[in-house]
């Protein structure tokens, strides 16, 4: 197992994106509303179906997830569940099933499968005994890694009859000090999965469970691979900023550097792997949108939102995205140029 040093702020290009962080009000806003709606209840997770013609939401303050028409974004059904919030969210490759992690402390059965034409449940099952936090599809579709942050596990699934292949429990080998798990991701070709956690990025074998590297860092919120699987992104809320690292090194690339307030609960990688978006708040309710250049860090679009952005995704083809807002709306919008 190895470690590696999350690094500074040093590289050139990390110095650029702050520059033009720091000179937000010269940069244009891009982002073209396409439509938008508002709920009452906010939405804690939006993620496109594979075909793009559908999204899934899952709300924070009831026990339902709402599936809507991508291209309107009118109702198509509900589904109706139990434990409170719905944290996470994903599609089957097909999009005849949606896997939702629900819960809270001490919901035990949090993971289930519903069937998208019909809108009925068919499996409900013990995942985490807090609640189950975030949920990631493995490329292939025949996984799905899950997260619990209280019980400190990451577990996969296998896809569609939902029998655990494998429970890991976030410890250091070394020290056995366990941490709790923000957020899990499969790397692009399944043979790994990113954990954010209290103390940094650790990667594993998604087969054995075995660590096979972790980046020392403070806390990793958010976490996502880019599509090509060279590097791994973090959102880091002490830092104010998100880091881009390499995948196979677990290098530092780039530091994404913002304003002090800025928190930044969701990142999304562009399915062209050009794009960095990430959805922030301030803490007072404000919020704003964010894309930066892979290649060169810079911002290519900001915008002012009404409230703070809780997810964002990208549709399949990467030309527009969805996000949610802490004062219930939901946002569908063109996604910059690159």
């Amino acid at each position: 197992m190895q470690r590696f040093s999350s690094g500074k702020l040093t590289s050139i290009a990390s110095v650029i994106s702050f520059f033009f962080l720091v000179h937000l009000p010269n940069l244009p806003a891009q982002t073209k509303v396409i439509w938008q709606k508002a709920e009452v209840d906010p939405y804690t997770h939006v993620v496109f179906s594979h075909s793009g013609s559908m999204l899934a939401l899952g709300r924070e303050d009831s026990n339902t997830s709402d599936l809507l028409n991508a291209a309107d974004g009118s109702l198509i059904r509900q589904f109706t569940g139990r434990h409170n919030a719905v944290n996470d969210l994903v599609f089957t490759l097909d999009d005849q099933y949606l896997i939702t992690g629900v819960g809270h402390g001490g919901a035990s059965l949090s993971l289930s499968i519903w069937n998208v034409g019909a809108g009925n449940r068919l499996m409900l099952v013990g995942d985490h005994t807090n609640g189950t936090q975030s949920v990631s599809l493995s490329t292939d579709g025949q996984y799905v890694a899950t997260s619990g942050e209280f019980d400190r596990e990451t577990n996969i699934w296998h896809v569609p009859d939902l029998t655990q292949v494998i429970s890991i429990l976030n410890s250091d080998p070394e020290t056995g000090v366990l941490s709790r798990v923000k957020d899990v991701a499969f790397s692009p070709d399944g043979q790994r999965i990113a954990t954010g956690d209290i103390n940094g990025v650790r990667v594993r074998s998604s087969i054995s469970g075995t660590l096979l590297y972790e980046i020392p860092s403070f806390e990793v919120r958010s976490i996502a691979y880019s599509p090509d699987g060279q590097y791994i992104a973090g959102a880091v809320p002490t830092d104010h900023a998100v880091k881009l690292w390499n995948a196979s090194t677990g290098a530092l690339v780039r530091t994404f550097a913002v304003n002090t307030a800025f928190d930044f609960p969701s990142i999304a990688f562009s399915p062209n792997g050009k794009l960095l978006a990430a959805g922030y708040h301030t803490g007072s309710d404000a919020g704003a949108l964010i894309f930066w250049s892979i290649s060169n860090g810079r911002v290519l679009s900001y915008e002012n939102t009404s409230g703070s952005v809780i997810s964002l995704a990208f549709d399949p083809t990467g030309q527009s995205f969805a996000y949610t807002q802490s004062d219930g709306r939901v946002v569908r919008a063109i996604a910059p140029p690159v």
